[in-house]
């Protein structure tokens, strides 16, 4: 397979920095250093769940209003 091997990336794990290879299971983390287009980033599920794109403070004032309503509610 095309790229299988290649570094994309380098990151911090228990004190030593280690690679990321291309294909590889591990996802980038804090720290990480390099190409992130080419690393692997896991959505799964939560991908087919997205309606609209919001801005993220309309995300979380939404979010304060609803749980505000449960409050009052509850």
């Amino acid at each position: 397979m095309a790229g299988e091997g290649e570094v994309t990336g380098t990151m911090p794990v228990g004190g030593q920095t280690v690679e990321l290879p291309r294909y590889g299971i591990f996802m980038p983390m804090e720290g990480f250093d390099d190409d992130l287009d080419s690393s692997v980033l896991y959505a799964e599920e939560s991908c087919s769940l997205i309606s609209e794109v919001r801005p993220a403070a309309d995300v979380v004032t939404g979010l304060a209003a609803d749980a505000e309503a449960l409050g009052r509610a509850g």
